[in-house]
């Protein structure tokens, strides 16, 4: 859900038709009330695209990218990797973002597309996938829930373990 300003917290999941020209909708409690929704999406493991507010996106891994040495070949060949395969999208008056070709093959989409609320950003994946993700139970969440509860402080790894799962 959208709040005032840039700040956002994505929460629940929707499932959304996929066009020919490859679109989808963003839902409107997702998007800035104000003016133009942006995101970058980024390929992440298990078949997952990640849609990061482009506002969040810019302060979080832009500010860190740019204080990497210039003469670390290997920060270097990490980021001409990551930006090579990301992307920005721009809502457009209908809500819908379009994705390329790459992203859809790298999560297995084809005529659908969930969108699932994770808290700062929002993870699409194929119907396929949310059903395998979502067949562990509540088990899992409580585990989730248990461990955000003990550790507050590495939440970042707390959910860094999920998404390995």
């Amino acid at each position: 859900m959208a709040n005032s300003g840039e700040e956002f917290c994505f929460l629940e999941n929707f499932t959304h038709a996929i066009d020919s020209q490859r679109r989808f909708a963003i839902p409107s409690d997702w998007r800035r009330k104000d003016g133009e929704t942006q995101f970058v999406l980024l390929p992440a493991k298990n078949r997952v695209i990640q849609a990061i507010p482009l506002t969040t996106f810019q302060d979080e891994i832009l500010a860190k990218a740019k204080k990497m040495s210039l003469a670390d070949a290997k920060a270097m060949r990490d980021l001409m990797i990551l930006a090579s395969r990301a992307m920005k999208c721009t809502c457009d008056k209908q809500g819908r973002i379009q994705i390329n070709a790459k992203l859809m093959e790298h999560a297995g989409l084809t005529d659908k597309a969930v969108l699932v609320g994770s808290l700062w950003l929002i993870q699409i994946v194929s119907p396929e996938t949310w059903e395998n993700v979502e067949s562990g139970g509540n088990d899992g969440f409580f585990d989730v829930m248990q461990r955000i509860n003990d550790t507050p402080e590495s939440l970042a790894g707390v959910l860094k373990g999920i998404t390995q799962q």
